[in-house]
């Protein structure tokens, strides 16, 4: 008899973790609604790399044969609206396999460079800051010291030599 009830009790267990499973509810990322949005607008199949949220703004960095980055307005339901869509090919390539967009209050870098590792770039105050950048491909959002930020930015690798 105590096979059984040890039996019984480890089938109990297993039914009540599928059960708290299946009632536990799953964090929404958006990223499929993306993938779909950016794929319905290009015609094409899209996958997402990276997502970057800034406020009720969402960037994704999607790759569909070319890289580009989308923006999405997030709604009051939770979901996501298509609101811009770039390819690399409509940016400025500044070194191999890195892209920018600047917007002129972001600068957007969308990378398939493997040796980059971090965008340096001077603030107001002269001092240099620095964004490191995780993954390859990768997409960097990053907010610019004002909106009329004209100045030098620049891409390194992991011993801090500027890519070109």
């Amino acid at each position: 008899m105590k096979p059984k009830k040890i039996v019984i009790s480890v089938i109990c267990v297993i039914l009540l973790a599928f059960i708290i499973r299946a009632l536990t509810p799953k964090s929404y990322s958006g990223e499929e609604q993306m993938a779909e949005a950016i794929s319905k607008e290009l015609n094409t199949d899209a996958e997402i790399f990276e997502t970057v949220s800034k406020g009720d703004k969402t960037f994704a960095g999607f790759y569909d044969g070319n890289y580009g980055y989308a923006l999405f307005n997030k709604k009051d339901d939770g979901t996501f609206e298509l609101s811009q869509l770039k390819k690399a090919d409509k940016l400025a390539e500044r070194a191999e396999d890195i892209f920018v967009d600047n917007t002129g209050e972001l600068l957007i870098v969308i990378s398939n460079n493997s040796k980059l590792w971090k965008i340096t770039f001077k603030a107001d105050n002269g001092t240099e800051e620095e964004h490191t950048v995780f993954g390859n491909p990768s997409l960097s959002v990053i907010e610019l010291p004002n909106e009329d930020y004209n100045g030098e930015y620049n891409f390194c690798d992991s011993h801090g030599l500027i890519l070109k």
